[in-house]
């Protein structure tokens, strides 16, 4: 996993190295990450609430919101932190690989994540994916834990896990159901008849 995060953060602040010095935009989000970054900027200023509907997930936006509070609008510290969730990403993808497969599976997926073009891409971007992955892959490896041993405080966990990702991206919400139905499927296999 250490190796799988190291090669993954190194090869995200590279891109993040190169971006920073070459890329005209770099201090300019585009589309949704305009949307994002301005609507970080009011968050931070102290409107909370906003006002109508959220069109797109609040999660990402109130995570920036409270990063800008603390260091102001600086999307550098915003993608270079999003490289960390990245390389955390790597840490995720080798221990999920590990819990179904084994070790050598384990860093061959590792390894793909750690140098995958869209995910280093994306990590230089203002986009929810840095976000939403981590957070994804944490229900997978909470959810299959959770099957493993069950307890309350681990199923627990995989419903936070799923709301938290459901405020990122609400199509999430598809996947509280199918878990719904794995859970109940495992324990009746499980129960005596």
């Amino acid at each position: 996993a250490l190796m799988a995060g190291v090669a993954g953060d190194a090869a995200r602040l590279l891109h993040l190295q190169q971006i920073w010095r070459h890329d005209p935009f770099f201090l300019l989000p585009e589309v949704d990450g305009a949307i994002y970054h301005a609507w970080a900027q009011s968050i931070a200023g102290g409107d909370v609430a906003g006002e109508g509907v959220f069109i797109m997930g609040p999660l990402y936006p109130y995570l920036m919101g409270a990063l800008y509070a603390l260091v102001g609008p600086d999307l550098l510290v915003l993608k270079a932190l999003q490289a960390l969730l990245g390389a955390l990403s790597c840490c995720l993808v080798w221990r999920l690989a590990r819990d179904c497969f084994d070790a050598r599976v384990a860093l061959c997926a590792g390894v793909v994540a750690a140098l995958d073009e869209m995910l280093i891409f994306y990590g230089g971007t203002v986009m929810l994916e840095n976000v939403q992955v981590p957070l994804v892959l944490a229900v997978l490896i909470g959810s299959l834990r959770a099957l493993e041993r069950p307890s309350a405080a681990r199923w627990l966990g995989v419903g936070v896990g799923i709301g938290l990702s459901a405020l990122a991206r609400q199509s999430m919400l598809l996947y509280a159901p199918l878990i719904g139905l794995w859970l109940l499927t495992s324990l009746r296999t499980r129960l005596p008849a």
